[in-house]
């Protein structure tokens, strides 16, 4: 059970840390795809690497949602 909790506190922590960097390139004047193609590899990386079982399917999915809902603001 404390493994679930800190694998859960863990992968939350990151997910928060890759929404509001890309909340963040939503309020530039001109949001560029580049940009958001960079910021989601970079948090898929960190995922990858930081955010562990029995929480990181989880985490995963709700990434790959919050990437496509926020897609539609870019431009390339």
């Amino acid at each position: 059970m404390a493994n679930q909790y800190q694998s859960s506190k863990l992968c939350e922590a990151l997910y928060t840390k890759c929404e509001d960097q890309m909340d963040q390139l939503q309020v530039l004047r001109l949001p560029s795809m580049a940009k958001f193609n960079a910021c989601f590899l970079q948090c898929n990386q960190s995922y990858g690497k930081e955010c562990v079982r029995p929480s990181k399917t989880i985490y995963e999915q709700r990434m790959v949602k919050v990437g496509i809902n926020k897609l539609s603001s870019f431009r390339s």
